[in-house]
């Protein structure tokens, strides 16, 4: 059971977790940002806590992604005998590409937490950091 203390929350920027919608794009394309604000030491704890909670959610679907990009891979792709890796030949590259694309425009819902800026002034996140977990931000 997931319990919150909402005098806690009330008494900071941070919103109470809500279910969000979000296409596939943006759960793939923070995988570069949310490790970098996992590994900053923050000093407001209960925003930390947010953020944790967010990137397991967040892991949870990615994984999930990932899983049906290795099997499209393989589903247009070759193995390579003595590497054991997986290529996509040039002709068919195209079609993973629409393919893949088209997974990515998928909308889906997960529970996620918005985190005010202000609650991680020291976060140090770079523009595209920014823009590719602004989805869980706000000002």
């Amino acid at each position: 059971m997931n319990l919150v203390n909402v005098d806690l929350v009330k008494n900071s920027n941070i919103a109470m977790e809500n279910k969000m919608k979000l296409k596939l794009a943006q759960v793939w394309s923070c995988q570069q940002a949310m490790p970098k604000l996992l590994g900053r030491e923050l000093a407001n704890t209960k925003a930390s806590y947010w953020i944790g909670r967010n990137a397991k959610a967040i892991d949870a679907e990615y994984d999930i992604l990932n899983t049906s990009r290795i099997k499209m891979v393989k589903q247009h792709g070759v193995e390579d005998n003595v590497t054991k890796q997986w290529n996509i030949p040039k002709e068919k590259i195209e079609e993973f590409t629409t393919e893949f694309n088209k997974l990515l425009e998928t909308e889906i819902e997960v529970n996620i937490t918005p985190i005010s800026i202000s609650d991680i002034p020291d976060a140090k996140l770079s523009p595209l950091d920014t823009v590719a977990i602004d989805f869980m931000l706000k000002e």
